[in-house]
C-alpha cells in the first residue's frame, strides 16, 4: 500500500510541505485575477478554507506513513494539557504584549496619534481570538508547522536551524497572501514576513519543546492574530502598516534572541541549573 511505502517515510519533509504549498495555493491563486475577491461571502471563506492547508497536509503525509494509528497519535498532540498554569498565560499574553508594545513604539516614533481605534473595536478582541483559533490561522496550520515538521526536523537539526527552516518556508508559502494584500501581508513584504515568521517560530518551538503541547503553540498563534484585525485597517489608512510591521518584527526578534541566548540553540529549552545549597545546610 502506498501509505506503507518506504518513499513515503524517507520524503515525508518533503510531502509534507509540497502538499502545503500545492492546497493553499491551487486555492488562492486563482483569487489573484479577481479584484477585491475578500469583499465576496464566498471567496472569503474559499480564503479561509485555503489556510488549513499545513494541517491537512500533516494529516495526509501521517496517513500515508503510519495509518490512522499515526493520524491520532499527531491529533493527541493537540489535546496535550500542561500542567503548569503559567504556560497557558505565557502562550496568551505574551504575543499580545508584543503587539501592543509595536503599537506603543510605533505611537512613539510616528505623528499617528491615539485613539488608534475606537473602544468598540478594542472590544472585539476576544472574538476574534476565538475567530483565529478555531477558524483563520492557528488550527490549520500548526498541527502543520509544530505538530509535524518542527519534530521531524529536530530529528536532523537543531531547533534554532529547524525553526529558521520553518520561518523561511512559512514566509514562502504566504505568498499568495501577500499579493492578494490580506492582513498587511502585502505591506511588509516578504524579507521582513521571513524575519518576523523566523523568530516566532523559534518563540514557538521554545513554547512546545518545553510543554510538549501542541495546544500551547494554537493558543499562541491565535493570540499572535488578534490585535492585527482591529489596527490594520487605521494603519493602511494612515500609511503605517510596513512600519508597524517592521517594528513588530524587529520585537519578536529580540524576545527569540533572548530565548536562544537562555535557553540555548539547541534545544530551546530551559534547564535550570542545581539548586546552591546554603553554606550552613547539613
Amino acid at each position: 500500500m502506498l501509505r506503507d511505502s518506504v518513499a513515503v517515510k524517507r520524503y515525508a519533509l518533503f510531502l509534507f510541505f509540497g502538499f502545503s504549498y500545492l492546497f493553499t495555493w491551487l486555492l488562492l491563486l486563482p483569487l489573484l485575477r479577481i479584484d477585491n475577491p475578500l469583499e465576496n461571502t464566498g471567496l472569503f471563506l474559499l480564503y479561509v478554507f485555503a489556510g488549513f492547508g499545513p494541517s491537512l497536509a500533516a494529516l495526509l503525509v501521517t496517513w500515508l506513513e503510519s495509518g490512522t494509528a499515526g493520524v491520532k497519535t499527531l491529533l493527541q498532540r493537540v489535546i496535550h494539557r500542561p500542567q503548569r498554569v503559567r504556560w497557558y498565560c505565557i502562550a496568551i499574553i505574551l504575543p499580545l504584549l508584543v503587539q501592543l508594545l509595536s503599537v506603543g513604539i510605533l505611537l512613539f516614533t510616528t505623528e499617528l496619534l491615539f485613539p488608534l481605534v475606537t473602544w468598540s473595536r478594542w472590544m472585539l478582541v476576544g472574538p476574534y481570538f476565538v475567530f483565529n483559533l478555531f477558524i483563520f490561522g492557528a488550527l490549520g496550520e500548526e498541527l502543520g508547522w509544530r505538530g509535524f515538521a518542527l519534530a521531524r526536523l529536530q530529528e536532523r537539526y537543531s531547533a534554532l536551524v529547524a525553526s529558521i527552516i520553518i520561518g523561511i518556508l512559512w514566509a514562502i508559502w504566504f505568498l499568495p497572501h501577500m499579493l492578494i494584500g490580506s492582513g498587511g501581508f502585502g505591506e511588509i513584504g516578504l524579507v521582513w514576513l521571513a524575519i518576523q515568521l523566523i523568530a516566532i517560530s523559534a518563540i514557538f518551538a521554545w513554547i512546545y519543546n518545553t510543554t510538549k503541547s501542541l495546544m500551547l503553540v494554537i493558543l499562541a498563534h491565535a493570540s499572535a492574530l488578534t490585535v492585527s484585525p482591529i489596527i490594520h485597517p487605521i494603519l493602511e489608512a494612515s500609511g503605517y502598516a510596513a512600519s508597524y510591521g517592521q517594528i513588530i518584527s524587529t520585537v519578536y526578534t529580540n524576545i527569540a534572541v533572548i530565548i536562544i541566548l537562555v535557553c540555548g540553540a539547541k534545544t530551546l529549552v530551559y534547564k535550570p541549573g542545581p539548586k546552591r545549597q546554603r553554606p550552613d545546610a547539613k
